[in-house]
Protein backbone atom coordinates (compact mmCIF):
# COMPACT_ATOMS: atom_id res chain seq x y z
CA UNK A 1 0.00 0.00 0.00
CA UNK A 2 1.05 3.61 -0.59
CA UNK A 3 2.53 5.27 2.51
CA UNK A 4 0.71 8.35 3.89
CA UNK A 5 1.54 11.62 2.16
CA UNK A 6 0.60 15.31 2.42
CA UNK A 7 -0.43 17.68 -0.36
CA UNK A 8 2.19 20.45 -0.53
CA UNK A 9 -0.49 22.93 -1.62
CA UNK A 10 -3.53 22.50 0.69
CA UNK A 11 -1.60 20.67 3.50
CA UNK A 12 -4.27 17.95 3.71
CA UNK A 13 -3.17 14.39 4.49
CA UNK A 14 -3.86 11.46 2.17
CA UNK A 15 -6.08 9.88 4.87
CA UNK A 16 -8.49 12.84 4.78
CA UNK A 17 -8.20 13.48 1.05
CA UNK A 18 -8.81 10.04 -0.38
CA UNK A 19 -7.71 11.43 -3.74
CA UNK A 20 -5.15 10.61 -6.43
CA UNK A 21 -1.60 11.80 -5.94
CA UNK A 22 0.34 13.84 -8.50
CA UNK A 23 4.04 13.91 -7.64
CA UNK A 24 7.27 15.33 -9.05
CA UNK A 25 10.13 13.21 -7.66
CA UNK A 26 12.74 15.69 -8.89
CA UNK A 27 11.07 18.59 -7.01
CA UNK A 28 9.96 16.40 -4.09
CA UNK A 29 6.52 18.02 -4.47
CA UNK A 30 3.07 16.37 -4.22
CA UNK A 31 -0.40 17.63 -5.16
CA UNK A 32 -3.79 16.11 -4.51
CA UNK A 33 -6.24 15.69 -7.39
CA UNK A 34 -8.17 18.79 -6.31
CA UNK A 35 -5.15 21.14 -6.24
CA UNK A 36 -3.66 19.67 -9.40
CA UNK A 37 -6.82 20.56 -11.32
CA UNK A 38 -7.00 24.17 -10.15
CA UNK A 39 -5.86 27.12 -12.26
CA UNK A 40 -2.40 28.43 -11.39
CA UNK A 41 -3.74 32.00 -11.17
CA UNK A 42 -7.07 33.57 -10.30
CA UNK A 43 -8.94 36.16 -8.28
CA UNK A 44 -8.86 36.08 -4.49
CA UNK A 45 -11.45 37.82 -2.30
CA UNK A 46 -10.46 38.99 1.18
CA UNK A 47 -13.23 39.96 3.61
CA UNK A 48 -13.64 41.40 7.08
CA UNK A 49 -15.30 39.20 9.74
CA UNK A 50 -19.05 39.40 10.28
CA UNK A 51 -21.55 40.97 7.90
CA UNK A 52 -19.87 44.36 7.34
CA UNK A 53 -19.93 43.86 3.56
CA UNK A 54 -16.34 45.11 3.27
CA UNK A 55 -14.16 43.08 0.89
CA UNK A 56 -11.32 43.49 -1.60
CA UNK A 57 -10.76 41.44 -4.74
CA UNK A 58 -7.13 40.74 -5.69
CA UNK A 59 -6.52 39.68 -9.29
CA UNK A 60 -4.01 37.27 -10.84
CA UNK A 61 -2.95 35.74 -7.53
CA UNK A 62 -0.85 32.61 -7.95
CA UNK A 63 -1.82 29.46 -6.05
CA UNK A 64 1.86 29.11 -5.14
CA UNK A 65 2.02 32.61 -3.59
CA UNK A 66 2.23 32.78 0.20
CA UNK A 67 -0.33 34.47 2.43
CA UNK A 68 2.39 36.99 3.30
CA UNK A 69 2.45 37.86 -0.41
CA UNK A 70 -1.33 38.31 -0.20
CA UNK A 71 -0.95 40.74 2.71
CA UNK A 72 1.62 42.72 0.72
CA UNK A 73 -0.74 42.95 -2.26
CA UNK A 74 -3.68 43.78 0.00
CA UNK A 75 -1.85 46.53 1.91
CA UNK A 76 -0.85 48.26 -1.30
CA UNK A 77 -4.27 47.80 -2.90
CA UNK A 78 -6.08 49.66 -0.09
CA UNK A 79 -3.06 51.85 0.79
CA UNK A 80 -2.83 50.64 4.41
CA UNK A 81 0.72 49.69 5.54
CA UNK A 82 -0.69 48.76 8.97
CA UNK A 83 -2.04 45.54 7.45
CA UNK A 84 1.56 44.31 7.25
CA UNK A 85 2.24 45.28 10.87
CA UNK A 86 -0.94 44.15 12.64
CA UNK A 87 -3.07 42.22 10.13
CA UNK A 88 -3.81 38.51 10.47
CA UNK A 89 -5.36 36.31 7.80
CA UNK A 90 -7.64 33.43 8.75
CA UNK A 91 -9.81 30.94 6.87
CA UNK A 92 -13.54 30.80 7.58
CA UNK A 93 -15.16 27.49 6.61
CA UNK A 94 -18.82 26.83 7.42
CA UNK A 95 -18.75 29.55 10.10
CA UNK A 96 -15.63 28.18 11.83
CA UNK A 97 -12.35 30.14 11.86
CA UNK A 98 -8.93 28.53 11.38
CA UNK A 99 -5.58 30.22 11.90
CA UNK A 100 -3.04 30.17 9.09
CA UNK A 101 0.64 30.98 8.84
CA UNK A 102 2.05 33.74 6.63
CA UNK A 103 4.17 31.06 4.96
CA UNK A 104 1.11 28.98 3.93
CA UNK A 105 0.26 28.91 0.23
CA UNK A 106 -2.83 30.51 -1.32
CA UNK A 107 -3.89 27.05 -2.48
CA UNK A 108 -4.78 26.24 1.13
CA UNK A 109 -7.88 28.42 0.66
CA UNK A 110 -10.28 25.86 -0.81
CA UNK A 111 -13.41 26.61 -2.86
CA UNK A 112 -16.24 27.57 -0.51
CA UNK A 113 -13.86 28.93 2.14
CA UNK A 114 -13.51 32.65 2.90
CA UNK A 115 -10.20 34.42 3.52
CA UNK A 116 -10.70 36.85 6.41
CA UNK A 117 -8.56 39.81 7.50
CA UNK A 118 -8.45 40.41 11.26
CA UNK A 119 -6.73 43.00 13.48
CA UNK A 120 -6.61 45.65 10.72
CA UNK A 121 -8.98 47.77 8.64
CA UNK A 122 -9.81 46.76 5.07
CA UNK A 123 -11.51 49.92 3.79
CA UNK A 124 -9.57 51.89 1.17
CA UNK A 125 -7.46 54.62 2.79
CA UNK A 126 -8.12 58.29 2.00
CA UNK A 127 -4.43 58.76 1.19
CA UNK A 128 -3.68 59.33 -2.50
CA UNK A 129 -0.19 57.86 -2.33
CA UNK A 130 1.83 55.88 0.21
CA UNK A 131 5.64 55.72 -0.10
CA UNK A 132 6.85 52.14 -0.56
CA UNK A 133 9.20 52.60 2.40
CA UNK A 134 6.16 52.78 4.72
CA UNK A 135 5.14 49.26 3.68
CA UNK A 136 8.69 47.98 4.16
CA UNK A 137 8.99 49.52 7.64
CA UNK A 138 5.51 48.30 8.68
CA UNK A 139 6.47 44.73 7.76
CA UNK A 140 9.67 45.03 9.78
CA UNK A 141 7.66 46.18 12.83
CA UNK A 142 5.48 43.07 12.73
CA UNK A 143 5.68 41.36 16.12
CA UNK A 144 6.42 37.65 16.06
CA UNK A 145 6.79 35.17 18.96
CA UNK A 146 10.35 35.37 20.23
CA UNK A 147 10.89 38.98 19.16
CA UNK A 148 11.82 41.55 21.81
CA UNK A 149 8.53 43.46 21.69
CA UNK A 150 6.21 40.44 21.73
CA UNK A 151 4.14 40.43 24.93
CA UNK A 152 5.49 43.77 26.18
CA UNK A 153 3.17 46.30 27.80
CA UNK A 154 0.63 47.40 25.22
CA UNK A 155 1.32 50.63 23.43
CA UNK A 156 -1.12 52.70 21.46
CA UNK A 157 -0.95 51.96 17.77
CA UNK A 158 0.31 54.81 15.70
CA UNK A 159 -2.44 56.12 13.51
CA UNK A 160 -1.79 56.16 9.79
CA UNK A 161 -0.93 59.65 8.55
CA UNK A 162 -3.84 61.45 6.98
CA UNK A 163 -4.57 64.87 5.68
CA UNK A 164 -5.63 67.54 8.16
CA UNK A 165 -8.81 68.17 6.20
CA UNK A 166 -10.48 66.08 3.55
CA UNK A 167 -9.94 67.58 0.14
CA UNK A 168 -13.31 67.24 -1.53
CA UNK A 169 -11.80 68.44 -4.82
CA UNK A 170 -9.78 65.20 -5.04
CA UNK A 171 -12.88 62.97 -5.25
CA UNK A 172 -15.72 62.67 -7.70
CA UNK A 173 -19.21 61.21 -7.28
CA UNK A 174 -20.22 59.04 -10.22
CA UNK A 175 -23.65 57.67 -11.14
CA UNK A 176 -23.82 54.04 -12.28
CA UNK A 177 -27.06 52.76 -13.85
CA UNK A 178 -27.88 49.11 -14.52
CA UNK A 179 -28.44 48.72 -18.26
CA UNK A 180 -30.91 45.83 -17.82
CA UNK A 181 -32.92 46.87 -14.73
CA UNK A 182 -32.33 50.60 -14.40
CA UNK A 183 -31.09 50.49 -10.76
CA UNK A 184 -28.86 53.45 -9.91
CA UNK A 185 -25.98 53.64 -7.43
CA UNK A 186 -23.79 56.67 -6.65
CA UNK A 187 -20.24 56.14 -5.40
CA UNK A 188 -17.33 58.44 -4.60
CA UNK A 189 -13.96 57.69 -6.16
CA UNK A 190 -10.65 59.58 -6.54
CA UNK A 191 -10.53 61.79 -9.62
CA UNK A 192 -7.48 59.87 -10.81
CA UNK A 193 -9.22 56.49 -10.41
CA UNK A 194 -9.19 53.79 -13.08
CA UNK A 195 -12.30 51.96 -14.26
CA UNK A 196 -11.25 48.97 -12.19
CA UNK A 197 -11.20 51.16 -9.07
CA UNK A 198 -14.68 52.45 -9.94
CA UNK A 199 -15.92 48.85 -10.09
CA UNK A 200 -14.18 48.06 -6.80
CA UNK A 201 -15.90 51.03 -5.14
CA UNK A 202 -19.26 49.88 -6.52
CA UNK A 203 -18.68 46.25 -5.49
CA UNK A 204 -17.74 47.31 -1.94
CA UNK A 205 -20.70 49.71 -1.70
CA UNK A 206 -23.34 47.16 -2.74
CA UNK A 207 -21.57 44.18 -1.09
CA UNK A 208 -21.33 42.08 -4.26
CA UNK A 209 -17.88 40.73 -5.30
CA UNK A 210 -19.34 39.54 -8.62
CA UNK A 211 -19.57 43.21 -9.74
CA UNK A 212 -15.85 42.95 -10.58
CA UNK A 213 -16.79 40.60 -13.45
CA UNK A 214 -19.23 43.16 -14.96
CA UNK A 215 -18.61 45.93 -17.49
CA UNK A 216 -18.82 49.72 -17.30
CA UNK A 217 -20.35 51.09 -20.49
CA UNK A 218 -20.53 54.34 -22.48
CA UNK A 219 -23.15 55.25 -25.09
CA UNK A 220 -21.96 55.50 -28.67
CA UNK A 221 -23.06 58.09 -31.21
CA UNK A 222 -24.88 55.32 -33.07
CA UNK A 223 -27.05 54.70 -30.00
CA UNK A 224 -25.29 51.51 -28.88
CA UNK A 225 -22.83 50.88 -26.04
CA UNK A 226 -19.14 50.00 -25.74
CA UNK A 227 -17.26 48.86 -22.66
CA UNK A 228 -14.36 50.52 -20.86
CA UNK A 229 -11.11 48.66 -20.21
CA UNK A 230 -10.19 48.21 -16.52
CA UNK A 231 -7.00 50.26 -16.88
CA UNK A 232 -8.70 53.26 -18.53
CA UNK A 233 -8.68 56.49 -16.50
CA UNK A 234 -11.90 57.97 -15.13
CA UNK A 235 -11.14 61.21 -16.94
CA UNK A 236 -13.80 63.29 -15.21
CA UNK A 237 -16.71 61.10 -16.36
CA UNK A 238 -19.68 61.18 -13.98
CA UNK A 239 -22.20 58.80 -15.56
CA UNK A 240 -21.93 55.17 -16.62
CA UNK A 241 -24.14 52.27 -17.59
CA UNK A 242 -23.35 48.82 -16.21
CA UNK A 243 -24.04 45.24 -17.27
CA UNK A 244 -22.99 41.75 -16.28
CA UNK A 245 -23.90 41.72 -12.57
CA UNK A 246 -26.62 42.73 -10.13
CA UNK A 247 -25.93 46.12 -8.48
CA UNK A 248 -28.84 46.10 -6.03
CA UNK A 249 -27.57 46.35 -2.41
CA UNK A 250 -26.84 43.07 -0.62
CA UNK A 251 -28.23 42.75 2.90
CA UNK A 252 -25.90 44.42 5.40
CA UNK A 253 -23.88 46.25 2.73
CA UNK A 254 -23.12 50.00 3.01
CA UNK A 255 -25.75 50.60 0.30
CA UNK A 256 -28.45 48.64 2.14
CA UNK A 257 -31.24 51.16 2.93
CA UNK A 258 -31.64 49.70 6.43
CA UNK A 259 -27.95 50.15 7.19
CA UNK A 260 -27.99 53.68 5.79
CA UNK A 261 -30.98 54.63 7.98
CA UNK A 262 -29.21 53.29 11.08
CA UNK A 263 -26.03 55.24 10.22
CA UNK A 264 -28.09 58.39 9.62
CA UNK A 265 -29.92 58.02 12.95
CA UNK A 266 -26.63 57.54 14.82
CA UNK A 267 -25.14 60.61 13.14
CA UNK A 268 -28.23 62.67 13.98
CA UNK A 269 -28.19 61.49 17.61
CA UNK A 270 -24.47 62.27 17.91
CA UNK A 271 -25.00 65.77 16.49
CA UNK A 272 -27.89 66.41 18.86
CA UNK A 273 -25.85 65.24 21.84
CA UNK A 274 -22.99 67.55 20.85
CA UNK A 275 -25.33 70.53 20.62
CA UNK A 276 -26.98 69.89 24.02
CA UNK A 277 -23.78 69.20 25.96
CA UNK A 278 -23.45 71.61 28.89
CA UNK A 279 -19.68 71.45 29.14
CA UNK A 280 -17.16 70.44 26.49
CA UNK A 281 -15.76 66.94 26.89
CA UNK A 282 -12.16 66.11 26.07
CA UNK A 283 -12.16 65.48 22.34
CA UNK A 284 -11.38 61.97 21.21
CA UNK A 285 -9.14 61.29 18.27
CA UNK A 286 -11.63 58.90 16.73
CA UNK A 287 -15.07 57.42 17.31
CA UNK A 288 -15.15 54.24 19.46
CA UNK A 289 -14.55 51.16 17.36
CA UNK A 290 -17.32 48.60 17.16
CA UNK A 291 -16.73 45.23 18.79
CA UNK A 292 -15.31 42.75 16.28
CA UNK A 293 -13.67 39.36 16.03
CA UNK A 294 -9.89 39.50 16.52
CA UNK A 295 -7.05 36.97 16.45
CA UNK A 296 -4.74 36.80 19.46
CA UNK A 297 -1.36 35.04 19.29
CA UNK A 298 -0.40 33.30 22.56
CA UNK A 299 3.23 32.25 23.03
CA UNK A 300 5.07 30.74 25.98
CA UNK A 301 6.90 33.36 28.01
CA UNK A 302 10.22 31.51 28.37
CA UNK A 303 10.22 28.44 26.11
CA UNK A 304 10.97 28.81 22.40
CA UNK A 305 10.15 25.12 21.75
CA UNK A 306 6.41 25.50 22.37
CA UNK A 307 4.48 26.49 19.28
CA UNK A 308 2.37 29.68 19.50
CA UNK A 309 -1.40 29.20 19.65
CA UNK A 310 -3.90 31.39 17.79
CA UNK A 311 -7.26 32.06 19.46
CA UNK A 312 -10.27 33.95 18.12
CA UNK A 313 -12.20 36.21 20.53
CA UNK A 314 -14.25 39.39 20.40
CA UNK A 315 -12.36 42.65 20.90
CA UNK A 316 -14.40 43.64 23.99
CA UNK A 317 -13.53 40.59 26.15
CA UNK A 318 -11.35 40.49 29.26
CA UNK A 319 -8.14 38.49 29.77
CA UNK A 320 -10.05 35.71 31.57
CA UNK A 321 -12.15 35.16 28.43
CA UNK A 322 -8.96 34.75 26.40
CA UNK A 323 -7.71 32.20 28.94
CA UNK A 324 -10.98 30.27 28.65
CA UNK A 325 -10.71 30.27 24.85
CA UNK A 326 -7.10 29.01 25.15
CA UNK A 327 -8.10 26.23 27.57
CA UNK A 328 -10.88 25.11 25.25
CA UNK A 329 -8.68 25.11 22.16
CA UNK A 330 -5.89 23.15 23.89
CA UNK A 331 -8.40 20.84 25.66
CA UNK A 332 -6.55 21.62 28.91
CA UNK A 333 -8.79 22.66 31.85
CA UNK A 334 -5.67 23.19 33.97
CA UNK A 335 -4.92 26.32 31.94
CA UNK A 336 -7.69 28.04 33.91
CA UNK A 337 -6.43 26.84 37.29
CA UNK A 338 -2.66 27.19 36.99
CA UNK A 339 -1.98 29.26 33.90
CA UNK A 340 -1.49 33.00 33.78
CA UNK A 341 -0.79 35.66 31.21
CA UNK A 342 2.24 37.89 31.76
CA UNK A 343 3.82 40.86 30.05
CA UNK A 344 7.49 41.50 29.56
CA UNK A 345 9.11 44.02 31.93
CA UNK A 346 12.68 44.02 30.71
CA UNK A 347 15.04 41.42 29.28
CA UNK A 348 14.17 38.58 31.69
CA UNK A 349 11.42 39.79 34.02
CA UNK A 350 7.64 39.56 33.74
CA UNK A 351 4.58 41.05 35.43
CA UNK A 352 1.26 39.23 35.72
CA UNK A 353 -1.73 40.39 33.67
CA UNK A 354 -4.90 40.28 35.79
CA UNK A 355 -7.84 38.21 34.59
CA UNK A 356 -10.25 41.14 34.94
CA UNK A 357 -8.20 43.44 32.69
CA UNK A 358 -9.72 44.25 29.29
CA UNK A 359 -8.01 42.73 26.26
CA UNK A 360 -7.98 46.20 24.69
CA UNK A 361 -5.50 46.56 21.82
CA UNK A 362 -3.42 43.52 22.84
CA UNK A 363 -3.06 40.99 20.02
CA UNK A 364 0.05 39.21 21.34
CA UNK A 365 0.13 37.61 24.81
CA UNK A 366 2.72 35.64 26.79
CA UNK A 367 1.62 32.66 28.90
CA UNK A 368 3.15 30.43 31.59
CA UNK A 369 2.14 28.00 34.29
CA UNK A 370 1.01 24.72 32.70
CA UNK A 371 2.91 21.50 32.02
CA UNK A 372 2.19 21.52 28.30
CA UNK A 373 3.37 25.12 28.01
CA UNK A 374 6.56 24.16 29.81
CA UNK A 375 7.42 21.45 27.27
Amino acid sequence: STPPWTCNSCKQSSESLGARRFRCDYCQYSLCEHCHGRSLQGSLTVKRPGSSGVFVVLHKVSLTATLQDVKRLLAREVRRPEILEHGKLAICSAGSYSAVQDSDLVARVRPGDSLILLNAELEHSDRDEVPDNEYVQAEKRQLKPGSAGFGSAAKEKAAAPKAATEDESSTLEVEIRSLQLGHVQNVKVPKNATMRQVKEALAEFVGRPEVMEGKLLRRNQEGGYSSFKDDEALGGRKQFHFMGADITPATGSPADPTVRRIVARKAKAAAKKALTAVAPVEEEDAAPKEDELVQVTVAHATSTRSKPVEVFVMSNVCIKDVKEALAEQLKMPEVLARGKFVQRRGAASFAAVRDQEALGERRALLFMGTERSEE
